[in-house]
């Protein structure tokens, strides 16, 4: 919608520029005319007048178009932003109320001593994983809504080498990809691919998509990471052979809990609905693309992020 705006308002502008064009063109004739029929100054001079008149109530009329245009754009846009965090906010509520259900039945019953001394630990490490639920959940809202709010110019960035990067997320989550049985495949470009970024944001874009791999496929799937430089942009290609997606699944993947038939499910308690829509707001900070593709065997899908260097 920021991008139908800025056309109405160049258009405005063009509307402006042409009218006032043609205005200092009419003027210009009946200049000529007056110099040529000196007798005629009356008519010329009514005309002129006129013309006048029309130039006022054609940038009037413009004007009030235009106005009404982004007054309906800015409502429409309003509108969607109240339905989004309505839906937001209902999905946090419901997302949270799951885990601490659970974790306020545990609480009771280790309370009231209806947990078994040798099951007491394995209740200790639901809890633990109800309160990483938790955790997660609240990192990636609060991460969403930071980015949401913040001013693309606002960023702070500096330089980032995309290789070091994609090294530390695969080696920071190194256990994760072991419990998931994750067969991974490096394919990084020799080339230094340096880059103008907020580290903290390149990190978590990657992060998110590596993750989405364990938590939204059955374990032992195949991940290939790979870098290579494209003109003056830097690819990174994350592939799994996971559940098949089309390229126009994106548009839905990318909206906070918003789910394309069951391709994001919300049962996952290490999802949070919010992973693929930090990604398109990291990229669209930085200038970037996010796209869908679909690979042959041994792959079903790649996220492919292409960067400015």
């Amino acid at each position: 919608m920021k991008k139908t705006r800025q056309a109405i308002i160049r258009l405005f502008i063009i509307t402006v520029i042409v009218l006032r064009s043609v205005s200092v063109l009419i003027d210009s004739l009946f200049e000529i005319g007056l110099r040529q029929y000196p007798d005629w100054s009356m008519p010329f001079t009514v005309i002129g007048i006129l013309n006048i008149g029309v130039d006022i109530a054609w940038l009037v009329l413009v004007t009030f178009y235009f106005i009404k245009k982004l007054d309906h754009i800015i409502h429409f846009e309003v509108s969607q932003q109240i339905q989004q965090h309505n839906l937001l906010f209902a999905s946090i509520t419901h997302d949270l109320k799951t885990p601490l259900t659970a974790i306020k039945g545990y609480a009771t019953a280790l309370k009231d001593q209806k947990v078994e001394e040798n099951q007491r630990q394995s209740v200790y490490d639901r809890l633990r994983i109800k309160v990483d639920t938790i955790t997660n959940r609240l990192d990636q809202l609060t991460a969403y809504t930071k980015l949401a709010s913040q001013d693309d110019l606002s960023l702070t960035t500096q330089e980032v080498y995309l290789n070091e990067v994609i090294s530390q997320v695969l080696a920071d989550h190194y256990d994760t990809l072991e419990s998931y049985q994750v067969q991974l495949e490096l394919d990084f470009t020799h080339e230094e691919l340096k880059i103008q970024a907020s580290y903290q944001n390149i990190y978590r874009l990657i992060e998110n998509i590596v993750l989405n791999v364990c938590y939204h496929n059955a374990k032992g799937r195949r991940l290939k990471v790979s870098t290579k430089r494209q003109s003056a942009q830097a690819q990174i290609l994350i592939a799994d052979d996971g559940q098949d997606l089309k390229s126009e699944d994106l548009d839905y993947l990318v909206q906070p809990y918003v789910k394309k038939d069951s391709a994001r499910s919300m049962t996952n308690e290490t999802g949070s609905g919010l992973g693929l829509a930090i990604c398109q707001r990291i990229v669209d900070q930085h200038q970037g693309h996010l796209r869908l593709i679909s690979l042959e065997a041994p792959y079903t899908k790649a996220f492919v992020i292409t960067l400015p260097l």
